[in-house]
C-alpha cells in the first residue's frame, strides 16, 4: 500500500459543544481547524474523533476538582481515552481506566481519542494579560489539549521540549491557514 493511499485512508470527526455561544462566541471551523492540524502534524495516519468543549469557569472547576483532585480553574483540560499521562494528576477518587477496558466500536465510528475542555473566561484572560489574540489563545489551548490526548508530555526536560517543537509546528502550520483565511 503506498503512501498516498494511506493518507486517503485517514478520517477525523471533531464533535464541538459550546456552553453557551452567545457568551462565548468563537468560530466552529476555527476550533476544528485547531485540532485537525495538531493530528495532522502529530499524528497523521490515525484516524480518529475528537470532542471539544468550551465551557464557563465554575464548569471547568468543577471538572478540575472532580477529576485530578485541584480545586481551582484552569484553562484547559485533556481527558484521553487513551494515554494516560501526569497531566491527570492526582485523587483519591476512583478512576475508570479506558486502557483496562476493551470497547467495540462499529465500523463506521471512529475510535475516540478523547475530549478537551477550555474555560472560555480563562482564556479570555489569559490572551489579554499576554496581548494576544483569543484566536491565538484559543489555538494555543487545543494544540496543547490535543497533545496532551496524543500522549504528550511536559513534566520532564526532554518532553517538554517535544511538546514544544511539536507545538511550534502545528502553530507554524495553523496560522499559515489563519493567515489565507484574512
Amino acid at each position: 500500500m503506498s503512501q498516498r493511499s494511506i493518507f486517503h485512508m485517514v478520517k477525523r470527526r471533531v464533535d464541538i459543544n459550546i456552553q453557551d455561544p452567545v457568551l462565548y462566541p468563537v468560530s466552529r471551523s476555527w476550533l476544528r481547524k485547531s485540532v485537525l492540524t495538531t493530528l495532522d502534524i502529530a499524528s497523521p495516519r490515525a484516524s480518529y474523533s475528537v470532542s471539544l468543549a468550551i465551557c464557563d469557569d465554575m464548569t471547568i472547576q468543577f471538572l478540575n476538582h472532580t477529576y485530578r483532585g485541584k480545586d481551582a480553574v484552569t484553562d484547559v483540560l485533556a481527558f484521553s481515552s487513551q494515554n494516560q499521562g501526569a497531566w491527570q494528576g492526582t485523587t483519591d477518587y476512583p478512576r475508570t481506566s479506558p486502557q483496562n477496558e476493551i470497547f467495540i466500536h462499529p465500523p463506521e465510528q471512529l475510535p475516540p481519542l478523547g475530549e478537551i475542555i477550555i474555560s472560555h473566561p480563562q482564556m479570555a484572560r489569559q490572551a489579554k494579560k499576554s496581548k494576544t489574540t483569543t484566536e491565538l489563545e484559543l489555538a494555543t489551548l487545543i494544540i496543547h489539549g490535543t497533545l496532551h490526548l496524543l500522549g504528550y508530555d511536559h513534566e520532564e526536560p526532554d518532553q517538554h521540549i517535544l511538546m514544544q517543537t511539536r507545538t511550534n509546528q502545528v502553530t507554524a502550520k495553523l496560522f499559515e491557514h489563519y493567515r489565507e483565511l484574512k
